[in-house]
């Protein structure tokens, strides 16, 4: 089972390859747990998951999507993180 995904989120989204995507979804039905979906104690699901469609829809719809308050504590994260390299 693959654990970290290798796709690389760019700009504009890239197209999926079927075997890709079946990597990168959950083997089973999703599953919901307490209000955290997919296995709390195993987070590799909903991350493969979640890097699949960051990648297929691409970082700029990404942005078009969230909300301003989340633009703005992904701007302050982002900032933190560079400061930290």
């Amino acid at each position: 089972m693959l654990k970290k995904s290798p796709l690389i989120p760019k700009k504009d989204g890239q197209l999926l390859e079927y075997e890709t995507w079946d990597a990168h979804t959950p083997e089973n039905h999703w599953e919901f747990y307490d209000g955290k979906p997919f296995n709390p104690y195993n987070t590799y699901e909903a991350e493969r998951l979640m890097i699949a469609l960051i990648y297929y829809c691409g970082l700029n719809r990404l942005i078009e999507l969230l909300p301003g308050q989340s633009k703005e504590e992904l701007f302050k994260l982002l900032q933190s993180e560079m400061k930290d390299k």
